[in-house]
C-alpha cells in the first residue's frame, strides 16, 4: 500500500466527514496500523500539496493539512461509486466518445486512466463507450487538451456482447472473487467489540482493496452484466463488513485526532446505536442544521451504514437545534454551487442518493421534527415513515421563494401525504404549515404537547 493512496483513503473515508483537515501527527498515527511510516506520510503529503490535493493550514495550534475543493469533489465522486449511492436507471443507450488518441504515450495513458475512472471502456483507441453519461467528461478532455465528439448511441445488436469488448469482464470477475477470498480472513478476524485498532486496520484494507475497482469496473447495469455476476457478490461482501467495522474504526480515528477535532460534539453529524435504535443527529445547530456538503456526505454515509448494520432495527433522524430540525440547503454554499460549471451536481451527488436511501430503507425511520423544517429539510421528513412534532414544528417548502423547483423527492412524496391541492399550495405559494395543521393534514404522524417530548 503506497502512502499517497492510503492518504486518499484516510481523507475520503474518515476525515472528509470530520472537516477534511488533520495535523500531520494525526495522519502518521492513523496510517501506522496499515504499515505507512512517518517519513513516508510526510513525503506523500508534500507531494499532494504540490499536486493541488491538499493545502497547508492551522489545525488546533499545529500545522495541518486540509482537502482542497478539487480533492473534495474527487473524493465525493469516489464515495458515490464505492458505496453505490447513485441509483441510475439505464435508458438502453450508450454514451459514445470519439477522439484522436494523443501521440505522447504518457498523455495517452493518463487519458485512458481518467476515462476508465469515469466508467468508459474502449472499442478502439479513439472510440470509448459507457452506459452512463458522465458530467465530468468535458473536463477530462479539457485537461488533456484534446477535442472530442460525443453521441448518445442506440446499439442494434447484442449490447452485452459489446460490453465484453469494451471491458474484460471475465478478468474482472476473477479479480472480484480473489478480492472476496483474500479479504475474507482479514475481516473475519477483526472483532469490533474488543479492538478498535484491529477493526480499523481490517476495514482500511477492505476499503483500499475495493477502491481499486473504481478504475476497472464501470458498474454496468444488470442488463449488461454476465449471469451470476461476481461484482454483485463482492459489493454485498464489502457493504456487510464495511458497515460492521465502521463504528469501531471511527473510534480509533477519533483517538488519533486532537480532542476537539475528533469529538463527536464537533462533528456535523452524530450517530449512536442503542438497543437496536440508530439515532442520526444533524449537528449544525448554529446554522439551524443547514445542509452543507460535509453534512450531506455524512448523512448519506450514515444512512448507508445503518441500512447494512444488522444491529440497527430502526432509525431516529433528528436535529441538534431547538429552533429547527433542518432549514435545507446551506445558502452560503449554494451561491458557490450556482457559480460553478455544474450547479445541479449537488442534487445528483447528494440529495438524490440521500432521498433514495431513505425511500428504499427496509427499516422504519422516525423523524423528530422540532422547530422549522424548510426546503430540503422538509423534503427529508416526508421520506421518513413517521414524523413526530411539537408546538414549535412548522413546515415551509421555500423552493419557490428562491426560484427553484422542489428536490429531494418532495414533488413525489408531498402529494401522497397531503393530496395534490395542498401540495401545490405548499410548493408554489411557499406557505407555512404550523404544527396543528400539519397534524390534521398528515404531515405529522403524532403531535406532542411539548417540544421537549419531541427529542
Amino acid at each position: 500500500m503506497h502512502a499517497r493512496s492510503a492518504l486518499f483513503d484516510l481523507y475520503g473515508d474518515y476525515l472528509r466527514q470530520r472537516g477534511g483537515c488533520a495535523p500531520i501527527a494525526s495522519l502518521v498515527c492513523a496510517l501506522a496500523p496499515v504499515g505507512i511510516t512517518g517519513p513516508a506520510v510526510r513525503t506523500a503529503v508534500s507531494r499532494m500539496v504540490r499536486q493541488g490535493w491538499l493545502r497547508a493550514t492551522d489545525s488546533h495550534g499545529a500545522r495541518g493539512y486540509a482537502l482542497t475543493a478539487r480533492a473534495m469533489h474527487r473524493l465525493d465522486q469516489s464515495a458515490a461509486r464505492i458505496y453505490r449511492t447513485r441509483h441510475n436507471e439505464w435508458d438502453g443507450n450508450l454514451d459514445m466518445v470519439l477522439f484522436s488518441p494523443p501521440t505522447h504515450r504518457s498523455t495517452r495513458a493518463q487519458l485512458a486512466t481518467a476515462l476508465r475512472f469515469h466508467g468508459y471502456g474502449p472499442l478502439s483507441a479513439g472510440t470509448w463507450i459507457s452506459p452512463w453519461q458522465d458530467t465530468e467528461l468535458e473536463q477530462v478532455f479539457h485537461e488533456a487538451d484534446i477535442t472530442f465528439t460525443r453521441f448518445s448511441a442506440a446499439h442494434h445488436g447484442d449490447t452485452a456482447a459489446l460490453a465484453c469488448r469494451a471491458w474484460d469482464l471475465d478478468d474482472l470477475a476473477l479479480r472480484y472473487l480473489e478480492f472476496i477470498s483474500t479479504m475474507g480472513p482479514v475481516v473475519a478476524t477483526a472483532d469490533p467489540q474488543s479492538d478498535s485498532e484491529a477493526a480499523y486496520t481490517a476495514r482500511f484494507q477492505l476499503v483500499h482493496a475495493f477502491r481499486v475497482f473504481l478504475f476497472s469496473d464501470p458498474q454496468l447495469p444488470p442488463q449488461l452484466c454476465p449471469p451470476n455476476w461476481a461484482g454483485a457478490d463482492a459489493a454485498a461482501f464489502f457493504d456487510t463488513h464495511a458497515a460492521r467495522l465502521r463504528p469501531a474504526a471511527d473510534h480509533f480515528v477519533d483517538q488519533c485526532l486532537p480532542p476537539k477535532l475528533g469529538s463527536m460534539a464537533d462533528s456535523v453529524l452524530t450517530t449512536t446505536t442503542t438497543d437496536g435504535l440508530t439515532t442520526i443527529t444533524l449537528n449544525r445547530p448554529k446554522a439551524m442544521n443547514a445542509l452543507n456538503t460535509e453534512l450531506k456526505n455524512a448523512l448519506r454515509e450514515a444512512l448507508a451504514a445503518a441500512e447494512q448494520d444488522d444491529g440497527c432495527r430502526a432509525i431516529l433522524l433528528k436535529g441538534a437545534s431547538e429552533r429547527a430540525f433542518c432549514v435545507g440547503q446551506d445558502l452560503v454554499e449554494h451561491v458557490d454551487n450556482l457559480a460553478g460549471d455544474d450547479p445541479l451536481a449537488t442534487v445528483r451527488e447528494h440529495y438524490n442518493p440521500i432521498a433514495t436511501l431513505l425511500f428504499n430503507m427496509d427499516k422504519p425511520v422516525v423523524c423528530a421534527v422540532q422547530g422549522a423544517a424548510a426546503g430540503a429539510g422538509a423534503s427529508l421528513t416526508f421520506l421518513c415513515d413517521f414524523r413526530v412534532g411539537g408546538p414549535s414544528t412548522k413546515f415551509t417548502m421555500a423552493f419557490s421563494g428562491i426560484g427553484l423547483a422542489a428536490d429531494t423527492g418532495a414533488s413525489y412524496t408531498l402529494p401522497r401525504l397531503v393530496g395534490s391541492a395542498k401540495a401545490h399550495e405548499m410548493l408554489m405559494l411557499n406557505t407555512t404549515v404550523a404544527a396543528a395543521e400539519a397534524a390534521r393534514i398528515g404531515l405529522l404522524t403524532h403531535l406532542t404537547e411539548s417540544d421537549e417530548a419531541v427529542q
